[in-house]
């Protein structure tokens, strides 16, 4: 296998057992600049504040373990406090994401699907109540982004088809 890109041209040339390339656009440009938006997720203190510091949206996680959320897990409001402090003035331009993989909407008529992986969890609510609950947390904390499961993504629609531009 070999493989050689020429930074004067910022092209790729790969010859494998399966395909051979040459001359591949190597350095495709992002549309957002200076850069893509980097995403960081922690749940503890250094890397929500290393997270803080360099990336443009930050994926607040919790602590897990094997038979669910760690009951010492430092509360939501804490590690907000630790990025804002961390993040100075460039605070107002950071995104925050929310982790919602425990949510299971009850008046969908399709199951969660079980991806592996993550302990089962499950705080079951309804469509409305999942909007509501939601909303109310993007005007508490400023969450922009959800990360939801890919067994959540059937399961979850009804949901965020009444989200759509609120």
């Amino acid at each position: 296998m070999k493989r050689q890109l020429d930074h004067a041209v910022e092209t790729v040339n790969f010859s494998g057992k399966y395909y051979t390339i040459t001359g591949l656009k190597g350095h495709i440009r992002p549309v957002q600049l200076p850069h893509m938006p980097i995403l960081v997720a922690g749940a503890g203190e250094r890397m929500l504040k290393l997270a803080a510091r360099e990336a443009d949206i930050i994926a607040i996680g919790s602590k897990i373990g094997a038979n669910g959320p760690d009951p010492t897990d430092t509360p939501l409001e804490q590690k907000i406090a630790w990025i804002k402090e961390a993040a100075g003035p460039r605070f107002a331009d950071l995104e925050l994401s929310q982790t919602i993989f425990d949510l299971e909407i009850t008046d969908s008529a399709t199951p969660v699907q079980e991806t592996g992986g993550w302990p089962t969890l499950k705080r079951p609510m309804s469509t409305e109540q999942a909007v509501a609950h939601l909303l109310e947390q993007r005007e508490r904390y400023g969450f922009s982004y959800l990360q939801i499961s890919a067994g959540q993504m059937e399961n979850f629609a009804p949901v965020l088809a009444r989200l759509s531009g609120k």
